[in-house]
């Protein structure tokens, strides 16, 4: 995931949203029957939804590097 030092950074600090009353949720590009290995090797405890195709992750300008956009 191209994303996985922020989703670290968002599980180390998930206290700070809990305080807040907040929840995290993270996205993903990858297809979710991957998710659980990659939550699992970084300790990852918040869900974790699939944008496989990636149109959330490109609507939003997130972390889909430009090569694995689909064309427009």
């Amino acid at each position: 995931m191209g994303c996985t030092p922020e989703s670290c950074t968002y599980r180390d600090r998930l206290g700070e949203f809990a305080d807040l009353g907040a929840s995290v949720i993270g996205v993903s590009t990858q297809r979710p029957g991957t998710q659980p290995d990659l939550a699992a090797a970084n300790s990852i405890r918040f869900p974790l939804l699939s944008d496989a195709d990636p149109e959330l992750t490109i609507a939003t300008v997130s972390c889909a590097p430009p090569t694995s956009r689909p064309p427009t």
